[in-house]
């Protein structure tokens, strides 16, 4: 009776090993998994509309001010060529010491390492120097137990709260906390501060922008249309949506401006 219950979980074993070490080195059949998901994608995703959006045109810059302001999403960099000792991506990393003494205010929006650890994130906030950083979390760095509970070691906010720049206030939510639906305090804080112009989150808020988002399509049905949306804030003023889950694909952009 015990040898082939040993024989079992050997084999177990082994299948673990193997399945981390595929995952991990990014094997056969990760790249054709990769593809099926890309294919899939891109075929349901024209199911969806946009048509209420247009793109912005916003002029790019060619030199950068004096001091500035800095928003990142996805800033481990790419799925496909990451490893868990991987920091945030190297060109973000570079430009950020660069130039930390004319960054103000670092904002992550979300999955900010692929795999975080306490190490990763206490140096996270001593390494661009006096540059004040925010967290708006992503799935990486919260959804699983001892991804948010490392998260907790370093984090004294509470979600969401307001920050004030220059130009406005930005509140910095958490949308994986609710599922990516938008809390109802969101619209409060709206509606009660005039000088709110700015909400950076890591999900799409709206189900018409689920095409760009990463997560794919299983919490659509979560999400309001932009109708809706708009109803549900009630006010004249323009607000600006920083989203930080999208670019992990070929075919989804790493900046787009609606």
């Amino acid at each position: 009776m015990k040898d082939p219950l040993v024989k079992i979980f050997i084999y177990l074993l082994l299948a673990v090993f193997m399945g981390v070490m595929i995952g991990y080195h990014r094997v056969f059949p990760i790249p054709l998994l990769q593809k099926f998901k890309n294919y899939y994608y891109e075929y349901s995703s024209y199911n969806i509309e946009i048509s209420p959006f247009k793109v912005c045109d916003v002029p790019e810059i060619t030199r950068l001010p004096k001091s500035f302001n800095v928003i990142v999403g996805h800033a481990y960099g790419s799925q496909m060529d990451v490893s868990f000792s991987d920091f945030v991506d190297n060109k973000l990393d570079k430009f950020l010491i660069e130039n930390s003494s004319r960054i103000e205010k670092l904002i992550f929006t979300g999955d900010v390492f692929a795999f975080p650890s306490l190490q990763k994130w206490n140096e996270l906030f001593q390494r661009y120097g006096n540059i004040d950083v925010h967290i708006a979390p992503g799935n990486h760095d919260v959804e699983r137990p001892d991804s948010l509970y490392v998260f907790n070691q370093v984090n004294t906010k509470v979600f969401p709260y307001v920050e004030q720049f220059d130009t406005g206030k930005m509140i910095i939510e958490n949308s994986i906390e609710n599922r990516w639906v938008i809390d109802d305090i969101i619209f409060e804080l709206i509606k009660s501060d005039s000088a709110i112009s700015f909400i950076a989150r890591h999900d799409v808020p709206v189900r018409e922008l689920v095409r760009f988002w990463n997560g794919g399509f299983n919490g659509i049905n979560r999400l309001p249309d932009i109708t809706h949306l708009s109803s549900a804030v009630n006010i004249k003023r323009p607000i600006t949506w920083f989203i930080g889950d999208s670019g992990a694909h070929d075919l989804h952009p790493r900046c787009c401006m609606f």
